[in-house]
């Protein structure tokens, strides 16, 4: 009975070193995860209303990308669109890459996004209003999680509409950050599933 007992008690200690470790290995981990994690920003935001061709638009003007992260940020893609009901361009820009952006850093990007109001619908009211995603896509130096920033925007014709969320007059930003592994994106396509 006591050897039973002695080999029972020396299992129950192996276990709990092991879980010990795993909880470790597990901890380690997610803070190398964090300790390269980059966080982008986008700074510098202003509006210019112009005239394209006999159409009203506003230009967005981003001048600068900045990482607020403690990681860098490797082959950044910035892109936005937005297409209407009738398939025409509400909202255009270039699509944009920066190589690396250092952590602390601020990286000189003059961005435009152009919004034709002609090709949005007035709802209700007199003030037409549109919605825009900008997305940001970036990798860490593991290179195994890609970094996603996305802007919800709405933007409005009249200059009047101020918040607290307003990046520009008649703009207002609402930022959204998500990680997902290289891995499960890869897995994600071979099963055909969206990718976001």
């Amino acid at each position: 009975m006591g050897d039973c007992s002695a080999a029972f008690w020396s299992a129950i200690a192996a276990s709990l070193a092991a879980a010990s470790s795993l909880a470790i290995l597990f901890v380690n981990r997610t803070a190398l995860r964090q300790s390269v994690r980059p966080e982008l920003a986008l700074d510098g935001w202003n509006r210019e209303e112009t005239t394209t061709g006999a159409s009203p638009s506003t230009k967005l003007c981003i001048t600068t990308i900045r990482n607020c992260g403690p990681g860098v940020a490797l082959n950044v893609f910035i892109d936005s669109e937005r297409i209407e009901d009738d398939h025409r361009a509400a909202a255009i820009s270039s699509t944009r890459t920066i190589g690396v952006v250092a952590a602390g850093a601020s990286v000189l990007i003059n961005h435009e996004i152009i919004v034709f109001w002609n090709h949005v619908p007035l709802r209700s009211g007199k003030n037409k209003t549109t919605s825009l995603k900008i997305e940001l896509a970036c990798r860490d130096t593991l290179g195994q999680t890609l970094h996603q920033i996305t802007y919800n925007m709405a933007i409005s014709q009249s200059l009047k509409v101020v918040s607290a969320d307003s990046v520009a007059p008649g703009v207002v930003a609402y930022r959204y950050p998500q990680t997902e592994s290289i891995l499960a994106r890869k897995i994600k396509s071979w099963l055909g599933l969206k990718l976001k």
